[in-house]
């Protein structure tokens, strides 16, 4: 996932939906493209995942699993990069949850991702 499109990003929703649960589908399919497009313009990875990760939760591109989608998106992206996300569930669940609330924008997030990452 070098390349981040809309369609590895519905790929991956739809695993998580069915191995999860939840209620499958796209919301608004522009929502998801203008999340891939700056992703994809950003020249360091964990700042295009932070983006991903921010746009996936709060622009709600799905109908559901929209936190799961996002993380799952962020950390596969950092992992193509040799990167391992080294938080507790806790941890993660709090900073999605803070993302949801509108309480955390990109540049924490990117603060968060690079305080909590190792090199694989």
């Amino acid at each position: 996932m070098d390349q981040v499109t809309a369609g590895n990003i519905r790929d991956i929703h739809d695993e998580i939906i069915a191995d999860s649960g939840g209620t499958p589908g796209v919301l608004n399919i522009g929502s998801l493209d203008h999340i891939v497009f700056k992703s994809n313009r950003k020249n360091n990875v964990i700042m295009a995942a932070a983006v991903l990760l921010h746009g996936i939760i709060t622009m709600h591109p799905f109908y559901d699993g929209n936190k799961r989608t996002g993380f799952v998106v962020a950390d596969l992206l950092l992992r193509r990069h040799g990167y391992i996300i080294k938080a507790d569930e806790e941890e993660i669940i709090d900073l999605l949850l803070r993302v949801a609330s509108y309480t955390l924008y990109i540049k924490e997030i990117e603060a968060w991702i690079t305080e909590n990452i190792v090199k694989a």
